[in-house]
């Protein structure tokens, strides 16, 4: 067990009433000062992207998309469009 505090340390405890002998664990101390931890944070913003890659992946991969269903070029469209660029003055 470590004797030496920090002033920062002590401040702290005196401020949550934390004695020596009455520890607290960190996630205890974190939520009462709402104090985010910053290695969690980023940890979570890591877990995000990679869900976010995960989810483009399978997105990629599905076969039922809707633009697969969707032909490209309609003949009535080209018939259309050739009968008004052709139809003469």
């Amino acid at each position: 067990m470590r004797l030496a505090k920090t002033y920062r340390e002590v401040l702290i405890s005196l401020s949550l009433d934390i004695l020596q002998y009455n520890s607290e664990r960190n996630e205890e101390i974190r939520r009462r000062t709402k104090v985010i931890d910053v290695a969690t944070e980023k940890k979570e913003k890591i877990r995000v992207a990679k869900l976010k890659w995960q989810w483009a992946e399978q997105l990629a991969r599905r076969t039922d998309r809707i633009d697969l269903e969707v032909p490209s070029c309609w003949i009535e469209d080209i018939a259309s469009v050739n009968a008004v660029l052709i139809e003469p003055r």
